[in-house]
């Protein structure tokens, strides 16, 4: 390799000494204006344009520069150092407990959880119910919206109709403030129910994710038979893993 490198380097022609040049590890080579040598890289301009811009290589890739004014500058190639190998241990991975955020379920780092993520923790069943409840919630919400609108319009046009003497637009104002006085109730029980629906549901699988992650212990009063048959109250305890 070191022969090859000396026969290009006596190659060049005398009339090139007056420009630095940069040959590299694959043997091609670089006429150039070095700017800057550093342990890391190699910062130049080309000779035909040093105007030009600034570029660089890594000193990696360079094998030897020769300047013009014949200094001649190698770099070792650096061995490749191997990779420690990496230890695996093992561990319980926490997981993202769930949480309502209105008529939809997300995730303890507050992103949504999409309807595919759901299907997949939440299984058949509960991805169904949480559908239901989610369509449940829409529904109440859409009455409780109503419910403030046809309040705003009724009373306005109520109020308006009575002062201007307009019978008809007083008495469609009473209808629709007559009307907001049940949806809103409506809308805000069912909107509620669902909301609840939808809390369990994230509630559940939380219960189930942190009864996996370990053991959990209840202590709870229970009967306990006495050596003579008489039944005495005690304390129990229950362990779940």
């Amino acid at each position: 390799m070191k022969r090859i490198i000396l026969l290009l380097l006596c190659s060049i022609n005398l009339c090139c000494l007056a420009q630095d040049i940069i040959v590299t590890r694959d043997l091609k080579r670089i006429d150039a204006k070095i700017t800057e040598v550093s342990e890391t890289e190699v910062r130049y301009k080309k000779s035909n344009n040093l105007d030009g811009p600034v570029f660089i290589i890594s000193t990696e890739k360079v094998s030897t520069i020769l300047y013009a004014n014949g200094d001649v500058q190698s770099f070792e190639q650096k061995e490749a150092v191997p990779k420690a190998k990496e230890t695996i241990i093992e561990h319980v991975v926490d997981f993202d407990p769930l949480y309502r955020d209105g008529g939809r379920i997300v995730s303890g780092k507050s992103y949504p959880y999409e309807p595919n993520n759901l299907r997949e923790i939440l299984g058949r069943d509960g991805y169904g119910n949480y559908l239901s409840a989610q369509s449940q919630y829409g529904k109440g919400a859409a009455c409780v919206t109503f419910g403030w609108i046809d309040a705003v319009v009724g009373i306005s046009m109520a109020v308006t109709g009575t002062l201007s003497e307009l019978p008809a637009v007083a008495i469609t104002g009473y209808i629709l403030a007559v009307a907001s006085d049940v949806l809103l109730p409506v809308g805000y029980v069912v909107r509620g129910t669902a909301a609840g629906r939808i809390s369990r549901i994230a509630e559940g699988y939380n219960a189930v994710q942190n009864r996996n992650l370990g053991m959990d212990m209840d202590v709870v009063p229970t009967l306990m038979l006495a050596s003579d048959g008489i039944p005495a109250l005690g304390i129990g305890f229950s362990f779940h893993f």
